[in-house]
């Protein structure tokens, strides 16, 4: 079972990395992988922020255990939802396929939406959080 779980989280973060690449039609081979790095890094501490929920019990490891899985779980998901969107928007002004105005109106839609959307996520992940909990303390 750990070992299916492990290639479908393998498999989301090659998804998401292939999509994000892709993406970045307009860039030459560094600048996508550096996009990669800090766009995994930023993601990264998101998914840390939002997994962060005071769960009720002592076991300090237990904790960073629930905690750990739960970002190993959501942070290739994050980065399948943004990371593609973004770099396809880099390339289409760097290729003056939209303007700045336009590229100005489709980041703050997009910070809009995924601002949403990660307030969700967090009453998602502590539900998830709570209930794995929930299900070792059986």
């Amino acid at each position: 079972m750990i070992f299916i779980f492990g290639m479908i989280i393998l498999a989301l973060y090659v998804v998401a990395i292939i999509s994000a690449y892709q993406n970045m039609f307009a860039f030459d081979k560094t600048s996508k992988i550096v996009y990669l790095i800090i766009g995994f890094l930023i993601i990264s501490v998101v998914t840390v922020i939002l997994s962060k929920v005071n769960l009720q019990t002592d076991n300090k490891e237990l904790i960073k255990m629930i905690q750990r899985s739960t970002q190993i779980i959501f942070v290739p998901l994050n980065a399948l939802i943004t990371l593609p969107v973004i770099a396809n928007i880099m390339s289409k002004y760097k290729t003056k396929a939209i303007a700045k105005e336009k590229l100005r109106k489709r980041i703050l839609i997009i910070t809009v939406i995924y601002i949403i959307f990660f307030m969700f996520e967090k009453n998602y992940i502590t539900n998830f959080q709570t209930g794995v909990l929930s299900n070792i303390n059986r």
